[in-house]
C-alpha cells in the first residue's frame, strides 16, 4: 500500500526554535512517521483517503532539552494518533524507538 501524506502547516507552541533547525525537525518527523505508517498503516476509515483543513491538536509532551530528533519522534506519535489505527492497535510501535 501506498500512504500519499501532505502536511502543509504543522504549528508547535512552546518549543525553543532558536535551539533546533527547522529541516532537522522536518526530517526527524517524516522519518519516524513513515515508519509508524509504514509498521501500523492508516486508520480503517482512512484507507480509501481523505482531506481535511485541520487535525485535531495533539498532546504531545516536550520535556526541556530535547533534540529535534527526539521532538520529531514525539510530533509523529501525535499525528499518528490521529491518522493511524485505534491506540491499543500501535501501542507497541510506540515502545519500539
Amino acid at each position: 500500500m501506498t500512504i500519499s501524506l501532505h502536511i502543509e502547516r504543522l504549528v508547535l507552541e512552546g518549543w525553543d526554535s532558536e535551539r533546533m533547525r527547522e529541516s532537522d525537525l522536518q526530517a526527524a518527523v517524516s522519518q519516524e512517521l513513515s515508519r509508524l505508517l509504514g509498521e501500523g498503516g492508516l486508520a480503517a476509515d482512512l484507507n480509501s483517503g481523505g482531506e481535511w483543513p485541520a487535525l485535531p491538536k495533539a498532546l504531545i509532551n516536550m520535556p526541556s532539552g530535547m533534540d529535534s530528533a527526539m521532538l520529531g519522534k514525539h510530533v509523529a506519535l501525535g499525528l499518528f494518533g490521529c491518522i493511524g489505527p485505534p491506540p491499543n492497535s500501535f501501542s507497541e510501535l510506540a515502545a519500539s524507538d
